[in-house]
């Protein structure tokens, strides 16, 4: 049988398994070369005419970027350049980068992931104490009234059982 992990504490599978998905996605998505923010492994470089790229593959192979692994063939794409305008067209260009700035990255990914899991059970955790605080105190505050009611119907009763004693004293 599987120990439960205490609640608001981090659940170690449920870490793992949002760890293993934020690599997956670092491992699998391109995202433009602009808007690189250290999220993914491999980038897309567009360039105006096909010479640019192929000085910029160079430059990155020396730095030890790499060609995408199943992408061997298809990393580059030079599209037709438009007729009397240009020769080169447009290319775009796939690259992984090195290994060691990959694992920096996802190094970097795997601890938000887990400050943003403590986060969201900080969170969670604080609501919880908020809505059995509020149900307690709600709780509380039925109780007082309840017994306010009970004296407040005692009192009455009290005061009732004086005025018909003493109207019924007076008449006899």
């Amino acid at each position: 049988m599987t120990k439960q992990t205490p609640r608001f504490t981090i659940d170690k599978d449920q870490l793992q398994q949002r760890q293993d998905l934020a690599a997956k996605t670092y491992r699998t998505s391109i995202v433009q070369s602009h808007l690189d923010n250290g999220q993914t492994a491999t980038l897309t470089f567009e360039f105006d005419k096909p010479t640019e790229a192929f000085f910029h593959f160079h430059e990155r192979l020396a730095e030890g970027w790499s060609a995408p692994v199943g992408m061997e063939v298809d990393f580059v794409n030079v599209l037709p350049g438009i007729v009397s305008v240009s020769l080169g067209g447009f290319t775009i260009m796939h690259l992984t980068k090195p290994i060691d700035l990959q694992e920096k990255e996802l190094k970097e990914i795997l601890q938000k992931i887990g400050t943003a899991y403590q986060v969201e059970l900080d969170i969670e955790r604080e609501a919880e104490v908020d809505r059995v605080t509020e149900q307690q105190l709600a709780a509380k505050i039925r109780q007082r009234n309840l017994e306010q009611q009970k004296a407040e119907q005692a009192e009455r009763e009290a005061i009732r059982l004086e005025v018909s004693a003493a109207i019924a004293g007076g008449k006899a």
